[in-house]
């Protein structure tokens, strides 16, 4: 009892006591809130930067010569739809790579636009003859 009367002066006695509690309940809790701010921030980046490796890598996968598997590729314009999909740009850019690789036309022209256009939203540069380099090697 004596031990819950004293807590109970220092409580309504005592601004200090107050700050001393609080101040790093409310330090501790910005700094989490702001950490899994950038923890967040840098996961999209980084899967996002991911991505746009993997389209190229898979790139040459729409070519009309390739008759093999196209899981790949199918699965990483699929994933697009996800990180953008707030841009009707790169949506609509998507779909068509998927449209015109679906009735076995060339795509490798439409995906070159929108793998300039991902490379733009992330503040990257890629020349089409970067990525043409890159499709030709396969």
């Amino acid at each position: 009892m004596e031990y819950f009367e004293l807590f109970k002066q220092l409580i309504s006695g005592s601004k200090e006591f107050m700050k001393l509690l609080f101040i790093p309940v409310i330090s501790a809790t910005v700094a989490v809130i702001v950490g899994e701010y950038l923890r967040n921030r840098n996961y999209k980046k980084q899967q996002k930067d991911d991505l746009l490796r993997r389209i190229i890598h898979y790139g040459y996968q729409l070519s009309p010569t390739y008759s093999g598997n196209k899981n790949d590729i199918l699965g990483a314009l699929n994933e697009i739809k996800f990180w953008y999909f707030d841009n009707d740009k790169v949506k609509n850019l998507t779909l068509g790579t998927i449209d015109t690789m679906s009735n076995g036309k060339d795509a490798q022209n439409i995906l070159l636009e929108l793998l300039q256009k991902i490379a733009e939203e992330e503040g990257k540069y890629l020349s089409k003859q970067d990525i043409e380099k890159v499709f030709s090697t396969k």
